[in-house]
């Protein structure tokens, strides 16, 4: 999900794990629950038909990968806990 972000490319992740964390809790993406492949294929089918809101929600998603798991990201939560200790 990081590595598609990283590209600008929307994406349909499930609600399990940390997916809903890592995408800001649907902000960015489209979030599912596991197993619901109707919804699945009807997100597809919508990203597919509508190729401005699939750029726009892949630019929210690199946008929100980059500010929160890029290197600098966490070089500056490391350089906190440093700080903190």
């Amino acid at each position: 999900m990081l590595e598609y972000g990283l590209e600008g490319l929307p994406v349909v992740v499930t609600n399990a794990g940390q997916c809903a964390e890592v995408v800001d809790y649907g902000k960015c993406c489209f979030l599912i629950e596991p197993g619901d492949f109707n919804e699945l294929a009807r997100y597809l089918k919508f990203l597919m038909l509508n190729t401005k809101f699939r750029h726009e929600l892949g630019s929210k998603l690199k946008e929100r990968v980059m500010a929160s798991y890029s290197c600098n990201a966490f070089l500056q939560q490391y350089k906190r806990v440093l700080t903190n200790l």
